[in-house]
C-alpha cells in the first residue's frame, strides 16, 4: 500500500507540472497559427469596411436597427401588464423591507401596551430609551406619527407610576423601584421628594386615625386575641412576657386589654414600622444612592432645604406619637400643652380633638404599665438605632420617664397577684425542658418576677436613686427583700392550687360519675382515656405539679435569686431557701396525694390476686411459675412508670420507690394473715416475692427492704426448704425474667433520674 501510495504522489507531481508549462508550450509550438489568425481577423474586417462603403443601401446596421425598435415595441405592448405588476410588487417588497427593518419602532405603541398591562415596567423604559437614542433627530413624518404616539402612551405610564407610589402602605423596595422608574422616564419634578412628604402625611393620617379607632368603641371591647392588625397583616398585640395581668381587682374580662394600651401598642408598631422606611428613604435620597448615577450636588441645588424640612418631618411624627400617649394616660397633660410655650400649643392643636379613655383612672391599665413602658421603650430604642438625632426623641423619652415613674407606684401589688392567679392561665401542655416536662407556668413564673426586678430596679433604683436620701434608699431595698420572699412564695400557692384541690375534686367527681360500680374509685385515674385530650388526668396534673415544683426548686428559685442580687438587692439566698422550702411543701403534698391514687388499686391486685381462684396455701401443686396477679401487677407498675417517666425521669425512682414499699408492706400484711403454709405454697410465696425483689431491686428502701426480709423470714419459719428447692426457686425465676424481658426492661432505672431523686430528697 505504501508503494501505491508513493506512486501516486509521483504521478501527481508530474500532472501539476504539466498544468503549469502547458498554457506557454501551447503558445510556443502554435505560434505561426495564432499569427495567421490574428492576420485572417484584419483582412475580414477590411473587406467589411470597404463592402459597408460600397453599398447603396447604406450602412447595413440601420436595417438591424430598424427591425430590433419594432422588436421591442412589440414586447412592450406584450409584456406591459406584467412589467406593471412587477413594478408594483419592487414597490411592495421595498416598503416590506422598510418596515421589516424598523419593525422596533412600529410595534413599540402595541408592545408598550402590553408590557405595562403584564407589569414588565423594565422593559417598557428600556424600549422607551431605545426609541428615543434611535429616532429622536429623524425628519420622516411617519417615525415622528410613531414617536407621537409612544409620548402619550409613556406619559400616561407615567401617571399611573405616580398615582401607584401615592398608594401607601407599599415596601421600601417597591418605592425605590417606582422612583427609580419615574427618574428613567425623565418625570416632571422631584419624585422621591413627593414620596417623602407623601409618606409623611400618610403617616400622620395614619396616627390621627388610630387615635379615632380606639376612642369610638367603649373600653377593653378590642380583645388581645382578636386586635387587627394596622397594616401588612401581622397581628399587632401580643401578650407581653408576662401575660395579660390577672389581678381580681379588675373585676373584668381578663383577656381583653384596657383601650388605652390597646392604643399604645398599635401606634408604636405604627411609628416603629413606618418610620424606617421612611428614614432610609430619605437617607437614600439625600445621599445620591436612590437612583444609580444620581448627582448629590444638583439634589442639594435643587432642593436646598429638604434634609431641614426632614428633620420637621420626624420631629411632627414623634411629638404627636409621645403626645398621644402621654394624653393617654394623663388627659390633663393636654391642659399643660394648650397652656404652655408656642411650640406646645403647636402640638396640642396637631392632636386635634381628644377624648379620655373610660378607664384612664388605670383602675385596669395600671397593671399593664409595665408592658407599655417597654413599649415606648423599645420604640425609643429602635429609632435611636436608625441615628436620629437626639432632639426629635426627647419628647419620647420624657414620656417613658413619666409611666416609668408612675408604674413603680403599682408594680409590687400587681406582680403578687398576677403570680397567684397565673394557675387561672394553665393550659397543661408540658415541653421539655432540664430534667423533666414542665408547663408554662414556671415560665410564665420566672418571667413575671424578672419583669418586676427589672421594673423595680429601673424604676427605683436607676430612677429615683439620686434624689433618694441614704436611710430611705435603704429602707426600700430591705422592704424590697421582703417583697421578693413574698414573690416567690407567692408561686408555691399558686402550684398548690392549680391541682391539689381542684383535682381531687375532679377525680371525686369523675369516680362518682362514671366508675361508681368499682369497688376502689381511685382506678379511674389508671386510664388517660378518660380525660380530655386538652386536660391530662388528675394523677397526671399531679405529676405536673411536682415536676413544676422541682424545675422551680433545682432552678429558677436560684436563677431568680441570683438575678435579684445582681441587680444591687440584698438578702436573695434567703429569699431562696425560704422559696425552696415553701415549693417542698407543696411537691410532698402532691406526691403523698399521687401515691395514694396509685397504691390502692395495686393493693386491691394483691389482696384479691393472692386468693385468686380459692388458692390455698396450706393445699396446692407445686409451683411451675409467678402467677398472673403479680405479672398484672408488674403491668400496672410498668403503667406507672410509663405515666412518670413521659412527664420527668427523676421522679420515677421516687414513685417506684414509694409503691415499692406498699406493695411490700402489703404482701407481708396477707402472708401473716394466712393460717397455714404447706412446703408447695411456701415455695409459691417465696417465688413471687423473690421475682418481685429482683424485678425491682433498684427501687428498693429500707422500708421495702426489711418488709421483703420479714415476709421470707415469715415464709421460712412457716415451712422448710431444701436446696434442691431453693434451686427450683432460681431456676423459675430466670424463667419469669426470660419471658417478660421487654417488660422488665423499663425497670432499668437511669444513672441521672436516681441522683436526681437522691439529691431532691
Amino acid at each position: 500500500h505504501f508503494e501505491e501510495l508513493r506512486l501516486g504522489l509521483i504521478h501527481l507531481r508530474q500532472v501539476n507540472q504539466q498544468l503549469s508549462v502547458g498554457p506557454k508550450a501551447l503558445v510556443k509550438n502554435n505560434l505561426e497559427t495564432f499569427v495567421e489568425c490574428h492576420d485572417t481577423l484584419t483582412a475580414m474586417h477590411q473587406m467589411l469596411l470597404r463592402n459597408e462603403s460600397m453599398s447603396e443601401g447604406g450602412s447595413l446596421t440601420e436595417k438591424l436597427e430598424f427591425i430590433l425598435k419594432d422588436t421591442v415595441k412589440c414586447a412592450e405592448e406584450l409584456f406591459h401588464d406584467v412589467l406593471s405588476r412587477k413594478d408594483r410588487a419592487d414597490s411592495m417588497r421595498s416598503a416590506l423591507n422598510i418596515m421589516h427593518r424598523f419593525r422596533f419602532l412600529f410595534s413599540l405603541p402595541r408592545n408598550i401596551e402590553k408590557n405595562i398591562k403584564n407589569g414588565e415596567y423594565e422593559i417598557v423604559i428600556n424600549d422607551y430609551e431605545r426609541a428615543k437614542s434611535l429616532f429622536a433627530d429623524t425628519e420622516l413624518n411617519v417615525f415622528k406619527k410613531v414617536l407621537t404616539e409612544v409620548e402619550t402612551l409613556v406619559q400616561g405610564f407615567r401617571e399611573q407610576l405616580v398615582k401607584k407610589l401615592q398608594e401607601l402602605p407599599s415596601t421600601l423596595d417597591e418605592q425605590k423601584r417606582l422612583i427609580r422608574y419615574l427618574m428613567e422616564l425623565h418625570s416632571d419634578g422631584d419624585p422621591a421628594w413627593m414620596c417623602i412628604q407623601n409618606q409623611h402625611e400618610w403617616l400622620i393620617r395614619l396616627i390621627q386615625s388610630c387615635k379615632a379607632d380606639y376612642q369610638g368603641g367603649p373600653a377593653g371591647s378590642k380583645p388581645v386575641s382578636e386586635t387587627e392588625p394596622p397594616f401588612g397583616g401581622v397581628p399587632v398585640l401580643t401578650f407581653p412576657a408576662d401575660g395579660p395581668p390577672s389581678s381580681n381587682a379588675y373585676n373584668r374580662d381578663e383577656t381583653k386589654a384596657p383601650q388605652q394600651v390597646l392604643f399604645v401598642e398599635e401606634v408604636s408598631a405604627l411609628v416603629t414600622e413606618s418610620v424606617p422606611d421612611l428614614w432610609r428613604l430619605a437617607q437614600a435620597y439625600f445621599s445620591g444612592s436612590l437612583v444609580q448615577g444620581m448627582d448629590s450636588s444638583k439634589l442639594k441645588m435643587r432642593n436646598p432645604h429638604g434634609e431641614k424640612k426632614f428633620q420637621s418631618m420626624i420631629s411632627e411624627i414623634t411629638n404627636l406619637y409621645s403626645d398621644l400617649v402621654r394624653a393617654s394616660f394623663f388627659p390633663g397633660f393636654l391642659d399643660e400643652l394648650a397652656n404652655g410655650t408656642r411650640h406646645m400649643k403647636e402640638r396640642r392643636e396637631a392632636i386635634n380633638t381628644f377624648e379620655p379613655f373610660e378607664d384612664c383612672q388605670l383602675d385596669r391599665s395600671s397593671a399593664w404599665l409595665p408592658f407599655c413602658v417597654r413599649q415606648i421603650r423599645s420604640t425609643l430604642n429602635f429609632l435611636q438605632e436608625m441615628s436620629l438625632k437626639p432632639d426629635v426623641l426627647i419628647c419620647i423619652a420624657e414620656t417613658g420617664i413619666v409611666l416609668q415613674s408612675h408604674c413603680a407606684s403599682v408594680l409590687t401589688e400587681h406582680t403578687v397577684v398576677d403570680i397567684r392567679n397565673l394557675h387561672m392561665r394553665e393550659n397543661w401542655k408540658v415541653e421539655a425542658d432540664e430534667g423533666g416536662c414542665i408547663t408554662s407556668l414556671p415560665i410564665l413564673f420566672e418571667n413575671r418576677v424578672m419583669d418586676w426586678v427589672l421594673s423595680l430596679r429601673e424604676v427605683i433604683l436607676d430612677g429615683s436613686s439620686a434624689s433618694m436620701q441614704e436611710g430611705k434608699q435603704k429602707s426600700l431595698e430591705v422592704r424590697s427583700t421582703q417583697l421578693f420572699i413574698k414573690v416567690l412564695c407567692a408561686f408555691a400557692g399558686c402550684l398548690d392550687s392549680s391541682t391539689l384541690a381542684e383535682a381531687i375534686h375532679e377525680e371525686e367527681d369523675s369516680s362518682r360519675g362514671h366508675r361508681g360500680s368499682l369497688s376502689y374509685p381511685s382506678s379511674a385515674l389508671l386510664n388517660d382515656h378518660e380525660i380530655t385530650d386538652d386536660v391530662p388526668s388528675p394523677a397526671k396534673q399531679l405529676l405536673i405539679v411536682m415536676s413544676n415544683c422541682a424545675h422551680c426548686y433545682d432552678f429558677i428559685i436560684a436563677r431568680l435569686a441570683n438575678f435579684f442580687e445582681s441587680h444591687g438587692y440584698p438578702g436573695g439566698n434567703e429569699a431562696k431557701l425560704t422559696a425552696q422550702e415553701a415549693l417542698k411543701e407543696v411537691d410532698n403534698k402532691a406526691f403523698t396525694r399521687y401515691i395514694e391514687l396509685k397504691a390502692q388499686p395495686i393493693r386491691v391486685r394483691i389482696q384479691e390476686g393472692i386468693f385468686t381462684g380459692g388458692y390455698n396455701f396450706a393445699e396446692c401443686a407445686r409451683p411451675k411459675g409467678v402467677r398472673p396477679y403479680l405479672q398484672d401487677m408488674l403491668l400496672e407498675l410498668v403503667r406507672v412508670h410509663l405515666e412518670v417517666f413521659s412527664i420527668s425521669s427523676s421522679l420515677v425512682h421516687r414513685v417506684l420507690a414509694a409503691l415499692l414499699d406498699i406493695i411490700a408492706d402489703t404482701i407481708l400484711t396477707v402472708l401473716r394473715a394466712v393460717p397455714e403454709f404447706s412446703t408447695n405454697g411456701a415455695l409459691q410465696a417465696k417465688l413471687e416475692i423473690l421475682a418481685l425483689e429482683q424485678t425491682l431491686s433498684a427501687y428498693k428502701s429500707e422500708v421495702s427492704i426489711t418488709h421483703l426480709k420479714q415476709s421470707k423470714e415469715l415464709l421460712s419459719e412457716r415451712a422448710e426448704t431444701s436446696a434442691e428447692d431453693q434451686m427450683t426457686l432460681l431456676d423459675l425465676v430466670m424463667e419469669f425474667r426470660q419471658r417478660n424481658l421487654l417488660q422488665l426492661l423499663c425497670f432499668v432505672p437511669t444513672r441521672a433520674g436516681r441522683n436526681s431523686a437522691k439529691t431532691r430528697r
